[in-house]
């Protein structure tokens, strides 16, 4: 895997491990990055292992950001909140077809994180993208035991601070501010 693409897994997974150990009482920290799975995890409490992914705006955002760019494009490619919802449902189903076996029979079942890098993302999209997942996607799987969208916002306290919102959708929805 290239260094600079894994120190952005890396990183994902760190701010990831932050908000999901305060909000479940855990102690993971990456303990190796074999890819697949992007990340091995453990604590006092047991292993686990976590694959990652991002989903964008629009295919320029997508290319702006991997450039490193700090615009936010004009245009956005879901023509609705429902194309938006499918937009997610595909990048799930995609991760829900790879082959994690090697990862489930060393650490068990493992943590989907899906980043959303969407500024028109809000609160109000919640619930009604988790109803949309859970009607139209068979969230139940043999690899996963849960399922995780992160949100970033910046908020200014002090200065500029960011802080994700977390919103558990598998087995049961759990949001985490």
């Amino acid at each position: 895997m290239a260094v600079d693409k894994q120190r952005d897994e890396r990183h994902r997974l760190e701010e990831f491990l932050l908000v999901y150990n305060q909000a479940y009482h855990r102690s993971l920290r990456i303990t190796d990055q074999p890819d697949p799975p992007d990340a091995f995890c453990e604590d006092s409490i047991g292993r686990v292992w976590i694959e990652e992914t991002r989903v964008h705006e629009s295919k320029e955002q997508s290319r702006i950001i991997e450039a490193g760019q700090l615009q936010v494009p004009d245009q956005h490619d879901y023509q609705d909140r429902t194309s938006f919802y499918e937009a997610i449902k595909l990048v799930i189903e995609r991760k829900l077809g790879k082959d994690y076996t090697r990862a489930l029979s060393t650490h068990g079942r493992g943590i989907l994180v899906l980043f959303l890098r969407i500024p028109s993302f809000t609160e109000e999209d919640y619930q009604p993208l988790v109803q949309y997942l859970q009607k139209n996607l068979k969230l139940e799987n043999e690899y996963f035991k849960e399922i995780f969208l992160l949100r970033r916002s910046v908020v200014a306290r002090q200065g500029l601070k960011t802080y994700w919102g977390i919103i558990r959708v598998y087995p049961s929805l759990h949001i985490v501010e």
